[in-house]
């Protein structure tokens, strides 16, 4: 007889158990909303990975010059061409000097750069003596 209620017992919790074997039903509007969406996201990203590139680029200021090549030469200085150090068709290595330029500015801070230097010796001397 304790067999025959057990059996019954477990006959009863085995009706009222969920069955998981049933598929999973969207039954309100906003389920939808995010399944759809949650389709859509998974979809962009694997068309991307198969399909998409990555874009790399680098932007740089500078002059690209072949080997005997004309180029022109400019100062970043404003000033005054005093002497040309090469000859027109004459080949130059990177570094080369190509010509001389005089510019006032510079040449006007230079002399007060030096009247300020002799005035510093002359106090340093004074000073010392």
């Amino acid at each position: 007889m304790p067999a025959l209620y057990r059996l019954n017992q477990a006959a009863d919790r085995s009706s009222k158990r969920r069955q998981f074997d049933v598929l999973l039903t969207v039954t309100a509007p906003h389920e939808r909303i995010v399944f759809v969406t949650i389709f859509l996201v998974v979809s962009l990203v694997l068309g991307w990975i198969l399909f998409g590139s990555v874009e790399r680029s680098v932007t740089v200021s500078g002059v690209l010059i072949k080997a005997g090549e004309r180029s022109d030469v400019t100062s970043s200085e404003p000033g005054y061409l005093v002497e040309h150090l090469v000859s027109p068709g004459q080949f130059i290595k990177v570094g080369d000097a190509v010509a001389r330029q005089n510019v006032p500015e510079l040449d006007y801070e230079l002399a007060n750069l030096r009247l300020r230097i002799l005035a510093t010796e002359q106090t340093n001397q004074q000073q010392t003596s």
